[in-house]
């Protein structure tokens, strides 16, 4: 009988051994993966104050035109060739917008 209690000793020692092996390997990926959320959180702060960034942007860019768009009307009503330049002066912002819209995507 001693024998079999020595052997069930150690099967128990043996699968204490393993399930704290377990439990160290558990604890690493734990470590890992707490780290990368927080790598992501980061990123995701990051990013969405670049989006509130771009979002401002737009918004004064829409204003922007909205300003040149009256002026357009008013200037075309005392001077054709102020028009023109406003015509480009409102493509320009329109190209500005589209690419902050592009980025707003991403």
């Amino acid at each position: 009988m001693s024998a079999r209690v020595h052997q069930l000793l150690d099967e128990i020692r043996e699968k204490s051994v393993n399930l704290k092996d377990q439990v160290a390997a558990e604890r690493a990926k734990n470590d890992t993966l707490s780290a990368e959320i927080s790598e992501l959180k980061s990123a995701m702060e990051n990013k969405t104050q670049e989006v509130d960034n771009l979002q401002s942007k737009v918004s004064e860019l829409s204003v922007n035109i909205e300003s040149l768009k009256e002026q357009s009307v008013n200037s075309e009503s005392t001077s054709p060739t102020g028009a023109v330049l406003t015509k480009e002066e409102i493509d320009a912002l329109v190209k500005e917008i589209e690419y902050c819209i592009t980025q707003l995507k991403r």
